[in-house]
């Protein structure tokens, strides 16, 4: 019986002390993917890394770095706005325990390197605001568990790994200011279910927007501002009621404002700048009560304003319609929308007079009225000069 007791506690120490190595010889791999990033650095402004990143120390004391704790491996890396210069190690591709990586304001250059393809537990990158260069690596595509993706300000081209629509993890994916050109598959929300946020603004990405985007249905914020898409805007993107955010301007969107925008009960912003876009402004969209701001400036639209468009417009702060076709009366229900701190209508065909009432528009900074066919009373109410920094008022 105690030679069975002893051979017992000896097979149990023996597994503890070979968990302890294997633990202590992974967190050397740690160690030293970190000491070869490290080695990658030309500058470190803040000196975090010389002066803490010691081998004196365990990585998972070190400024940065978050180790697990039970394996006692590396698992996020976090060096954002560390003001970084230097080109990335592949030897963070050992780094296998890694959920987190955060790289973003810095001045990283170069690639993306492809031994990253072996990061299979990452669950969040932040790339942007740095240099890279180069594609944005496919092999993304294969991390089964990744939720976001932000590579937004960078110099990447080439066009989007169709791989990223098929990760149904995904929930963000951030690639805005690149030089990514190309087209948006047809079936790009087939796989991307719990997709919530797209951002691809300021790129070189053409073509028609997929009427298929309403099958992701829990999309909040859709941003394709600053491309050269063509084509009208999708009747499907009135399906995605969960939308909070609409940036679709300055592409080449021709046709009408779809009505179904009018179902986004939830919409907040709603930007269709400087497109093509003719027709009246559908009804439907002064009934969006959640709405903060609207932006159809530069378009050919026409027709007139509803008079009442305070009702259900409470939380309206931001009213942009400038350089289209609009005509009519004035609505005077603007000076009851209280909240507006912008409002530019110049460049229709407005008429009418601007009611004193104005002056009730106390949080009003920016008016911009000119080049219709208004007449304007002596403004002796709450609004100045101070308040209101950039009234422009000629030519009326």
């Amino acid at each position: 019986m105690e030679k069975t007791s002893f051979m017992i506690a000896a097979v149990v120490l023996l597994v503890n002390n070979s968990l302890g190595c294997l633990a202590m010889t992974s967190l050397t791999t740690d160690q030293s993917a970190l000491l070869a990033f490290k080695a990658h650095i030309t500058s470190d402004p803040s000196g975090v890394l010389a002066k803490n990143w010691s081998t004196t120390a365990s990585v998972c004391h070190w400024i940065g770095v978050s180790c697990s704790v039970l394996q006692q491996r590396v698992t996020a890396l976090n060096l954002s706005h560390m003001g970084l210069t230097g080109t990335l190690s592949p030897h963070l591709g050992n780094l296998s325990f890694l959920a987190l990586l955060g790289l973003s304001f810095n001045h990283f250059h170069g690639q993306i390197p492809e031994d990253w393809a072996s990061l299979h537990q990452l669950e969040e990158i932040y790339l942007g605001y740095n240099n890279f260069s180069g594609d944005v690596p496919s092999w993304v595509g294969n991390f089964s568990n990744l939720k976001l993706l932000d590579l937004k300000y960078n110099q990447l081209t080439g066009s989007i790994p169709y791989a990223i629509f098929n990760m149904s993890s995904l929930q963000r994916v951030y690639l805005t200011s690149n030089g990514l050109y190309g087209s948006l598959p047809e079936d790009m929300c087939d796989h991307v279910s719990k997709l919530e946020g797209l951002f691809l603004s300021s790129n070189r990405l053409y073509g028609q927007i997929p009427s298929s985007l309403y099958k992701c249905r829990d999309l909040q914020y859709l941003s394709l501002s600053f491309n050269n898409f063509n084509g009208s805007i999708p009747r499907e993107i009135g399906n995605l009621t969960m939308l909070k955010m609409l940036y679709i301007g300055n592409n080449d969107l021709k046709g009408v404002i779809p009505s179904e925008i009018g179902n986004l009960a939830n919409l907040e912003i709603v930007s269709l700048q400087s497109g093509s876009l003719t027709g009246s402004i559908p009804s439907f969209i002064f009934n969006i009560s959640s709405l903060r701001i609207i932006d159809l400036t530069n378009n050919n639209l026409s027709g007139s304003l509803p008079k009442d468009i305070h009702y259900d417009l409470p939380f309206l702060e931001e009213l942009y319609l400038t350089s289209n076709q609009l005509s009519g009366q004035f609505p005077p229900g603007l000076w009851e929308c209280k909240g507006l701190r912008s409002l530019s209508l110049s460049v229709n065909k407005f008429t009418g007079s601007i009611s004193r009432k104005i002056g009730n528009l106390t949080l009003l900074r920016d008016l911009y009225l000119g080049q219709n066919n208004l007449t304007v009373p002596l403004i002796t109410s709450n609004l100045n000069a101070n308040d209101c920094a950039s009234l422009i008022c000629q030519h009326f």
